[in-house]
């Protein structure tokens, strides 16, 4: 039993003895981290009778639902990531891919939350599934953990984008990047929904400004032709009177 799970069960025959009963383990163990405790239902005796008991002990907390796309060919080595990240609080949802075709295929069909990947793969690489994960625009977290890079090789990685590097030989690493990178994932994408919103509203604002000078210049126009009519009309006025006295003056007038 791993130490903490062992405390949880020391912990429960600690209560069992305390209230003077028998309790009988009948669901778990979970794993110590679980995300919301440890449940257990159980029997006890009470005064020569037999009693129902229910009780769940809190020992972690919920970390929240994350697909995971984990780019690696040996699923012993994605057992132990997986439970690295669920014993950490996390529910899963993954998919394990080791080819170009299938990491492309799990791409178009959801989206993920982060990509793990193993640096080499018999038909595929890390750097490989990196280009691949970029060539689609995605903005995902790319932590790359293998057992044979060197340091000149994770640097390169690093530069290529990658936003961390693993040795499968120091897993408990792997938590603590996994919530560093989601949490600069989570800001990145706020920044830029902010940016988008700031940028359709510069757009809408230039729009205003552009229409209300089209009305004003419209309005300029109207108040240009009306006194233009005007003028036309004064001069006009006066030609057309005399027009209509003429003829009645002058009868004779061919």
């Amino acid at each position: 039993k791993e130490p903490a799970q062992q405390r949880v069960d020391e912990h429960v025959a600690l209560r069992a003895e305390r209230r003077g009963g028998r309790e009988r383990r009948a669901i778990g163990p979970y794993p110590a981290r679980h995300p919301v405790g440890v449940a257990f239902d159980a029997h006890r005796e009470r005064n020569g009778e037999r009693v129902h008991v229910q009780a769940r002990i809190r020992v972690g907390h919920v970390l929240g639902r994350r697909h995971v796309l984990i780019v690696e060919d040996s699923e012993d080595d994605m057992l132990l990531m997986l439970r690295e990240l669920r014993q950490g609080g996390y529910t899963l949802d993954y998919l394990r891919v080791d080819t170009a075709p299938a990491m492309q295929a799990a791409l178009d069909r959801q989206p993920w939350d982060i990509v793990i990947a193993d640096y080499s793969l018999p038909a595929f690489s890390g750097p490989e599934a990196l280009k691949l994960l970029q060539s689609q625009g995605l903005d995902l977290p790319f932590i790359i953990v293998s057992g044979t890079i060197g340091e000149e090789t994770a640097v390169a990685a690093m530069k290529a984008g990658a936003h961390d590097f693993l040795s499968k030989g120091k897993l408990a690493r792997l938590l603590p990047a996994v919530e560093r990178e989601l949490r600069d994932a989570e800001e990145r994408r706020k920044r830029r929904n902010a940016e988008l919103a700031l940028q359709a509203a510069t757009t809408e604002k230039q729009q205003l400004e552009a229409q209300f000078l089209r009305v004003q210049r419209l309005e300029s126009l109207g108040t240009l032709a009306s006194g233009i009519a005007h003028d036309f009309n004064n001069i006009l006025t006066p030609i057309l009177a005399a027009a209509q006295i003429i003829p009645l003056r002058m009868p004779n007038l061919d």
